[in-house]
């Protein structure tokens, strides 16, 4: 019984989907339901075309009146109707000693129907309880296959080998968890599951794909937030942003599909300095992992000081933007003495000075500059405060 009325209770999730269910096919069975000029509904059933049996309202609570029918596999030949908006189910089957349809149990309460979405062939159908008892949430899948409305696939939670996602629907709002494309670009319709948000908005989602051998959908590697899917290029792009010390990382990743996994073929960073005074990216390999931001600095003892912020990389490189302009001059990790860390200024392929920084074990920074003509300029960090 409690399988069975959830497919009565899918059937009232969304307008689009109205009459969808009217007429079903169990083996040599047709049903139809047809609702009446009054309140309620009467079912006939034609066996190997021919009428067989009616059954009205009679035959069930009297607020029987909403005309949808599924069915799904079972050992016995059965099939459900939604009996108003809160999502009340009977189910009716055939009972072979009297050799008609009868109602197979009392009305029951279901699980909340959350969203229904369609590709050409299937209906998806998103479902969502909460144990009263416990708090616990659950959720599960059910795939149905056109036109005879039929469960062929149930995905939960439990389900093996799928620890990758957890169907939960509590943010979702009333649409939104999922989703219909075809993400391994093999002209079949896949879906997707909304898992998780990050800090910019970004989706998070589980792409179930479609296996034409299996007739079923399973599970992809596809990971990553806010994932685009070109089929013309037939290539799938991912954006991320870090903030960052003073400014923020933006990379952009672009994939291909190779065995219905995601191989990464392009992979850019872009570094952007957000200070009042200051705004400018800077394209570079990912590999220069700036993950520790800017520190900005200024000279002193000059009547006229000037300003500037810097980026050490993990790998030797650095950049430096000077107050004022728009264009990175980059560093070059020369030699390394102590704790001090002596940089290349190199403008137009060409050294014009040397950074000097020293950063102690608290990860702090002092610094001090010389120019191509061997004068030296002391410079100290410009704190939060001071900004």
């Amino acid at each position: 019984m409690f399988r069975f009325i959830f497919l009565a209770a899918l059937c009232v999730s969304g307008a689009s989907f109205a009459g969808m269910g009217d007429t079903i096919t169990l083996g040599e069975f047709t049903i139809k339901s047809v609702p009446q000029k009054t309140n309620g509904l009467k079912i006939e059933i034609f066996k190997y075309g021919k009428p067989f049996q009616e059954l009205a309202d009679t035959e069930w609570p009297n607020y029987c009146d909403v005309n949808f029918l599924f069915t799904e596999s079972h050992d016995r030949i059965s099939f459900g109707i939604i009996c108003d908006s809160e999502y009340n189910a009977a189910e009716i089957e055939y009972d072979i000693k009297k050799q008609k349809f009868v109602l197979a149990g009392a009305m029951e309460w279901f699980r909340t129907i959350h969203e229904i979405k369609e590709t050409k062939d299937y209906y998806i159908g998103l479902t969502h309880s909460t144990d009263t008892e416990y708090g616990k949430q659950d959720g599960s899948l059910r795939i149905f296959k056109k036109p005879s409305n039929e469960n062929i696939q149930t995905i939960t939670n439990s389900d093996e080998g799928n620890d990758i996602f957890y169907i939960n629907v509590s943010y979702c709002g009333t649409e939104g968890c999922l989703k219909v494309g075809d993400y391994n670009f093999d002209g079949i319709e896949d879906f997707s599951l909304l898992v998780a948000y990050d800090r910019q908005g970004n989706e998070e989602r589980t792409y179930f794909l479609y296996d034409p051998k299996k007739k079923e959908f399973v599970p992809s590697e596809f990971s990553g937030y806010g994932l685009e899917f070109d089929a013309k290029t037939k290539t799938i792009k991912e954006d991320s942003w870090h903030a960052i010390n003073h400014g923020s990382i933006d990379t952009h990743i672009t994939y291909k599909v190779v065995n219905n996994k995601m191989e990464k073929i392009k992979e850019e960073c872009a570094l952007t300095y957000d200070e009042e005074t200051h705004s400018a990216v800077f394209a570079h390999d990912c590999g220069d992992n700036y993950w520790e931001g800017f520190t900005h600095f200024s000279s002193t003892g000059l009547k006229k000081n000037f300003e500037f912020a810097v980026a050490l990389s993990g790998n030797g490189k650095g950049i430096v933007l000077y107050k004022g302009q728009s264009e990175f001059i980059t560093l070059s990790l020369s030699a390394k003495n102590g704790d001090d860390y002596i940089y290349d200024e190199i403008y137009n392929g060409k050294k014009n000075g040397q950074y000097i920084f020293t950063i102690n074990e608290g990860g702090e920074k002092s610094a001090s500059y010389i120019n191509k003509n061997g004068k030296k300029f002391n410079l100290e960090p410009i704190n939060d405060e001071r900004q």
